[in-house]
């Protein structure tokens, strides 16, 4: 069964002590994107803003993560209300999240919820399912991995 994550990026950010740091939401993308890939899961990361992407944007990152950006002048509410509509239409779901009003909104839909700490454990195990040879490249750092993800030469 395919694990499915909501993941309230700015929260992770945060607790990761990246947010606002030039890059951090695309290396967060990456890294959740490995994760996902190694223990065959999916996610939705949801940011209040994001460096060079327009409010009330959506994208993919990979194959199995997708990212969306609050709409303009948004507060952080609005952003946890998208998470919680997120939540109505997919049932069974973990939410990633440390917001105390939103694990509450979220749990009385039914969805699981996983502190940020604990997932940002997760994403840094170098062995989630993985092959001896994506144990290798667990190596690499998130710079060369952005590198290599969009192709850009040093």
């Amino acid at each position: 069964m395919t694990m499915r994550y909501i993941v309230d990026g700015s929260n992770l950010l945060g607790g990761r002590g990246e947010f606002g740091a030039a890059g951090a939401g695309l290396r967060l993308l990456g890294i959740v994107e490995r994760f996902c890939r190694l223990s065959r899961s999916t996610a939705v990361v949801s940011f209040d803003v994001m460096e060079g992407r327009a409010p009330g944007s959506e994208f993919r990152f990979g194959e199995r993560v997708s990212a969306r950006i609050a709409p303009a002048g948004c507060d952080s509410d609005r952003a946890d209300r998208d998470i919680i509509l997120q939540v109505r239409r997919q049932p069974g779901v973990i939410v990633v999240t440390d917001d105390a009003a939103l694990t509450a909104s979220v749990r009385a839909l039914g969805a699981g919820v996983m502190a940020t700490r604990t997932f940002s454990r997760r994403l840094e195990s170098p062995r989630v399912g993985a092959s001896d040879k994506e144990a290798a490249a667990s190596g690499i750092d998130n710079a060369e991995f952005l590198r290599l993800w969009t192709g850009e030469t040093p």
